[in-house]
């Protein structure tokens, strides 16, 4: 997938093409539905399938954590099959009116044949725009649209802010069956104090960055590493037995051995173990430790790439 690091007023040499709007955070089910709307009516018209969205620290909504980063949205994106994705900056745009946006952004900049968005999108200076208006634009410049409806879970729309909502409750299956995948910490394995080497279970180390909708506690959860899926057991917070940190995740993969520093890892939660706790005594932990590796591998179950919705 391409990635278009897009400035105002510099047409893009992308037409002609199919393109999704969106701040897509999460890239939730909702959202895949709308991805798979568009990059079907491009492959019918034989053209490209592009998605236009924001840096996912953009200020659009301000004071809500996002869920995943800009990195980690890409990859997600990439995985729905888009062809390119147009990474935008909302301060740039934020002034423009529904108009401007459609004519100078969506037709003559990204030469959009056909506009893909949700049934709630909003759009223009102030968000004064909806998705009645963007149909209108669109048809009045000779553009076609794609509307997606509303698609709910047990009577309520699903969204991000659902999502997170879960993510707090630590409802770790409810957010990845809103997620369509499960939720992720996707991070370079940094150095950590070894202590839980010495200690018989070593772990990988992930930094958590601020203004993540991140649960903590204790999880069951699994890492792919050069093919194979891994039975896990992460640890997001503090640890505070053995010398409390900032927030980071500290992940024990089960039966691997090699040496991972400075790899690329995805992290993927598959459910709540318990909270996280000062112990009295290491042996206590290492007790702990033990109990949650024979949770997981029981209740994670056989782990495959399709069960995880990752191939």
């Amino acid at each position: 997938m391409e990635i278009i690091r897009y400035e105002y007023g510099k047409a893009l040499d992308i037409a002609p093409s199919v393109i999704a709007l969106g701040f897509f955070d999460g890239v939730t089910v909702a959202h895949r539905r709308l991805m798979s709307a568009a990059r079907a009516e491009a492959r019918r018209r034989g053209i490209a399938f592009g998605v236009f969205t924001f840096y996912s620290d953009d200020p659009i909504k301000r004071g809500i954590d996002r869920i995943y980063s800009t990195e980690e949205k890409l990859l997600l994106l990439e995985r729905c099959e888009a062809d390119f994705t147009v990474l935008a900056e909302f301060e740039e745009l934020a002034s423009l009116s529904p108009e401007e946006f459609v004519n100078k952004i969506l037709l003559n900049d990204l030469g959009a044949e056909c506009a893909a968005y949700g049934y709630n999108f909003r759009f223009g200076k102030g968000a004064s725009g909806d998705a009645d208006l963007l149909t209108l634009l669109m048809k009045q410049s000779g553009k076609d649209s794609i509307t997606v409806t509303e698609l709910t879970d047990g009577g309520a729309p699903i969204s991000s802010t659902l999502i997170r909502a879960a993510l707090a409750d630590k409802d770790i299956e409810k957010a990845n069956r809103l997620l369509g995948t499960p939720y992720f910490i996707r991070g370079r394995v940094s150095g950590g104090n070894k202590k839980g080497r010495e200690l018989g279970f070593p772990t990988v180390n992930t930094s958590i960055e601020a203004g993540r909708a991140t649960p903590t506690g204790v999880f069951r959860s699994c890492v792919p590493i050069d093919g194979r899926i891994y039975h896990s057991v992460t640890n997001i917070g503090r640890c505070p037995t053995l010398g409390a940190r900032e927030i980071h995740a500290e992940t024990h993969i089960l039966s691997y051995s090699g040496d991972l520093y400075e790899r690329e890892l995805e992290i993927y939660l598959l459910g709540f173990l318990r909270e996280e706790r000062s112990f009295d005594s290491v042996g206590e932990l290492c007790r702990q430790i033990e109990e949650d590796k024979i949770r997981t591998v029981k209740e994670n179950g056989e782990l495959s790439w399709q069960r995880l919705g990752l191939k």
